[in-house]
């Protein structure tokens, strides 16, 4: 009884120092065995999420280009940790590899032709099957395969089964078409595709330099002419799109993003600030944007940071966190602390992932009282 009150009374210190840092972590599973088994347990990711609500950011992935020996372009993607004195392992950069998206611990890489999906904190990578339908203009998404409804806590579904949805356009009969295909974990196999819409329908094809997000039980990509909005629903399969507010008609680059009240928005920088729209619905049940906050970066970012150019290039989830790419580069922004700090230096001019997770030392570590085992 006394040993069990005791590590509660450690496990209330424990889950109080700062996710984003699990160096914390890891000393702590040092001091000894039980304290290892404490926060290597599933129940105490489990007080994480209760204690802190929502997962922390242990870095970006930030993809850029670069040419190999035989003068060859090549895609990297790197991963940029959040915090100077933690790093993950096995989380190097994947040359030849391009980071699409990451949720719930899994990234989505893509190739010229073939996916993958990546665990950063094991290291482990599965390659999927071809796409049925090639096309060099698509982008991706990936989901959890858990069960639907909320019937995932998302603790340790990265090592569960998963979805893939890939959207893109293909020419058929002289014509393009629009198409969705979805991969499943379970089956190995691209399961379903959506009905083919022509593209004329839809408007232009996905930015495929763009992230996606996941709200309610729909998929949003960001068209290429940045005016539009590409739906996918993976209940009905439906395919659809959605206009942006007319003062925004123009090719102007947007970042998705889903408000902390976990509704669809856009930001996008124009006059070095941040205008952050959200999709509300009026009255009548219809649908429309509205303007909710406007962020000054000059007051932000360093008085020497080089705005002109500037874009927003990614988001995390309900997070009130967004990164803003400059010539000086890439800052995350706090926009309820309303404080900047610079993630990494170089300039990608692509698409930022940030990969968002607890992590906790695993099972095995042996700590400072533990004999070492016999080889």
């Amino acid at each position: 009884m006394a040993t069990a009150l005791m590590d509660e009374l450690v496990e209330e210190v424990l889950v109080r120092l700062p996710p984003d840092d699990p160096t914390h972590l890891f000393r702590a599973a040092l001091v000894c065995k039980r304290w290892c088994r404490l926060v290597s347990a599933l129940g105490f990711r489990r007080r994480l999420l209760e204690f802190h609500h929502t997962a922390p950011v242990l870095g970006v992935l930030c993809n850029s280009s670069g040419r190999d020996e035989d003068l060859v372009y090549q895609d990297f993607a790197w991963f940029v940790p959040n915090s100077s004195s933690f790093r993950l392992r096995r989380a190097h950069g994947r040359r030849g590899r391009r980071a699409l998206d990451a949720c719930h611990g899994r990234v989505l890489l893509r190739s010229m032709t073939r996916m993958s999906v990546w665990d950063p904190i094991t290291g482990r990578e599965q390659e999927l099957p071809p796409v049925p339908r090639c096309s060099y203009i698509w982008n991706g998404a990936v989901l959890c395969g858990g069960g639907g409804g909320g019937d995932c806590d998302h603790l340790d579904c990265h090592t569960g089964p998963f979805l893939v949805v890939v959207v893109g356009t293909a020419r058929c009969r002289s014509r393009q078409t629009v198409f969705v295909d979805v991969y499943s974990s379970k089956a190995n196999a691209w399961i379903e595709e959506a009905s083919s819409q022509h593209i004329n329908d839809i408007g232009i094809p996905v930015d495929s330099l763009q992230p996606s997000v996941f709200v309610g039980n729909a998929l949003y990509f960001m068209l290429r002419s940045h005016t539009e909005i590409l739906e996918y629903k993976l209940c009905t399969r439906e395919i659809s799109k959605i206009q942006l507010p007319p003062m925004f008609d123009r090719p102007k680059p947007k970042s998705l993003i889903i408000t902390t009240d976990g509704r669809l928005g856009f930001a996008m920088l124009h006059d070095s600030k941040v205008h952050l729209w959200v999709r509300e619905a009026g009255p009548e049940g219809d649908a429309g944007w509205t303007q909710r906050r406007i962020i000054e970066l000059e007051k932000l970012l360093p008085a020497d940071a080089r705005l002109n150019g500037a874009s927003a290039v990614g988001f995390v989830d309900g997070a009130n966190l967004i990164f803003v790419e400059t010539d000086d580069g890439l800052f995350a922004i706090d926009l309820k602390l309303r404080l900047a700090r610079r993630v990494w230096k170089c300039r990608t001019r692509e698409m930022v992932i940030p990969y968002v997770s607890f992590y906790t030392p695993a099972i095995g570590i042996r700590g400072k009282d533990e004999k070492p085992r016999d080889q």
